[in-house]
């Protein structure tokens, strides 16, 4: 059975393109589906965080309110659910800090 997990995150090639691009190799590697969708900036700006959160596993996004959305409780850090060897192996592997 492969898990389904929904994302969300801003349309643009640099938001867009690196998740499109990694989601069929994490699936063949983890068994994990993600199937992200795309919204314009101005459409977080719009959309309440929170509610995006009730209808998304995943949410990719830079906004300038986030400071404000955080003790909500709708979104949580990466570092918070998934193992750290996990998080840690990007860091291994990539070039510069």
């Amino acid at each position: 059975m492969t898990v389904e997990l929904r994302g969300m995150t801003w349309d643009h090639e640099r938001g867009r393109d690196p998740l499109l691009a990694t989601a069929a190799r994490f699936e063949a590697e983890t068994g994990i589906r993600v199937t992200w969708e795309t919204r314009p900036l101005q459409g977080f700006a719009d959309a309440s965080i929170p509610m995006l959160a009730k209808t998304h596993d995943l949410i990719v996004l830079d906004h300038p309110h986030i400071g404000e959305v955080v003790p909500t409780g709708a979104l949580v850090a990466l570092d918070e659910v998934i193992d750290a060897g996990f998080i840690a192996d990007p860091a291994r592997h990539s070039v510069g800090p």
